[in-house]
């Protein structure tokens, strides 16, 4: 019988073993190795006990990690349910006791779970590399001789196998941590090197009084620090292949950026077309073909066209790479009860957030030329009419703008701040949409006097107060034309 108990252990061990391979969970894991030594010790409930902290001089800082009870139920590890001094004697003696051999005999009587009727307690240390980490707790409260002393050597055993079985999770965990860590922080960096360099080049530029040709990402335009981010952003998204979830206000340009990720992301995999779909539950074909596939404005899909798209995204992989765009986070869909999350978990894999024109007002002349040249007209404005149009919230954001450049390229003359519409002239400069800086009020004043004086830069000096060599260089500073 003994030997075949010694048997059972040395299976359990192994079983153990496995669990370091096939068990992805430590939660998981601790469970298992309660149950197997309540079965195999004939325990009523079992304490799996920690050391958390064993500082010289200070209590040993014990802690129940779980508790089991007969057939695997969960127990309330609350309230002290070991016995505290049972736990202290084996770390010190770095050996198990059993309350029916005759030397352990008295502790049940020292210990306080003589009034928890606790009739035999077996317990044994779990020891990892020398030192031990923590402690097998098993008792019983009907049966006085459910522990024999030749459960021990087995119990031991497999107290050091559950050890080591422990610590290779928690090692595996921590790295899996450091290793995401890592790769956040080779992500950032690369991040952050991709809007230096672009940084950097625009400075080239601006210093050589050449055209710039950096000052954007394909169909994208902006020199701002919040459209170096983006475009960061948009490259990064565009070596994988996972789907992407464009999130940005009505004009604020996500089309654009489906645009750049799908003409970036050919030199991954070649990709034939761009298709921008309005998905029927019964027209899924789109999503079979080669090239990237973009569905506009998740929140308005109809809950049938979205069980759809969902039980297809569950049958494997697409043919075109999928591209979604919304107006909101999916999150935020989710909870408005516009969005199924199974979905949303499908969707948001990779995510892209596309600022609204009023984070990145300084983008506003740029804009404005790319506007005019692409209708094959420039438009000149005076430095207060920009200075008033980067002012301006642009609630519309680039759709907004780009009506604007056509009303005033149609003027067909240099526009000043009388020519703006009233809704933009009118805009007031609040603290919080900008700073009240010495370089905002710089740029504003040189703005002011230059229009002022009709451009006449020793009477703008004069105005200001400064030696005119000064003054040639602060109306490019400032990107003031």
């Amino acid at each position: 019988m003994e030997q075949d108990r010694r048997i059972l252990w040395f299976q359990r061990a192994q079983e153990l073993s496995r669990a370091l391979v096939e068990e992805p969970d430590p939660k998981h894991l601790l469970p298992k190795i309660l149950d197997s030594a309540i079965e195999l010790s004939g325990a009523e409930r079992g304490f799996l006990v920690r050391i958390r902290a064993n500082e010289p001089g200070a209590p040993v800082d014990l802690g129940i990690e779980v508790a089991r009870g007969f057939g695997g139920i969960d127990l309330d590890a609350g309230g002290d349910p070991v016995s505290r001094s049972v736990v202290e004697e084996v770390l010190r003696r770095g050996e198990g006791i059993v309350t029916t051999r005759e030397s352990d005999k008295d502790l049940l009587s020292k210990t306080t779970v003589m009034q928890r009727r606790v009739l035999a307690i077996l317990c044994v240390p779990m020891r990892l590399h020398g030192e031990t980490v923590g402690a097998i707790y098993l008792d019983n409260r009907f049966q006085p001789d459910a522990f024999h002393e030749s459960a021990l050597g087995g119990l031991c055993l497999f107290a050091d196998q559950s050890a080591l079985a422990i610590n290779s999770f928690e090692l595996r965990a921590e790295q899996g941590r450091a290793n995401l860590q890592l790769a956040q922080a080779k992500d950032e960096l690369s991040a952050r090197d991709a809007v230096e360099g672009r940084r950097r080049r625009l400075k080239a530029v601006q210093r050589g009084g050449r055209a710039d040709k950096q000052t954007g990402l394909g169909a994208l335009r902006g020199s701002s620090e919040t459209s170096l981010r983006l475009y960061a952003a948009v490259e990064r998204a565009a070596r994988s292949q996972e789907p992407v979830a464009i999130v940005g206000e009505i004009g604020s340009g996500k089309s654009a950026v489906a645009g750049e990720l799908h003409r970036l992301g050919n030199s991954v995999v070649p990709a034939q077309r761009l298709l921008c779909v309005q998905l029927q539950p019964d027209g899924l074909s789109a999503l079979e073909q080669s090239g990237t596939c973009l569905l506009e404005e998740l929140g308005e899909l109809p809950p049938e066209t979205q069980a759809a798209l969902l039980a297809r995204l569950e049958q494997g992989p697409l043919g075109a790479r999928l591209l979604s765009t919304s107006r909101a986070p999916l999150a935020e869909l989710v909870q408005a009860g516009r969005l199924r999350p199974e979905l949303s978990y499908r969707l948001d894999v990779l995510r892209v957030e596309v600022p609204p024109l009023r984070e990145r007002s300084e983008d506003v002349p740029l804009l404005l030329d790319a506007f005019s040249e692409a209708a094959g007209r420039r438009l000149e404005l005076t430095p207060a009419a920009l200075q008033q149009l980067a002012d301006y919230a642009w609630p519309g954001n680039l759709h907004e703008l780009a009506a604007l450049a056509r009303r005033l390229l149609a003027l067909d003359k240099k526009i000043t701040r009388a020519d703006l519409p009233s809704e933009v002239a009118a805009t007031q400069v609040s603290p919080a949409a900008a700073p009240n800086t010495l370089a905002s009020m710089e740029r504003r004043m040189v703005a002011e006097a230059l229009e002022a004086c009709g451009g006449n830069k020793a009477e703008v000096a004069r105005r200001l107060g400064i030696q005119r060599s000064t003054l040639y260089r602060l109306p490019d500073r400032h990107g003031l034309r």
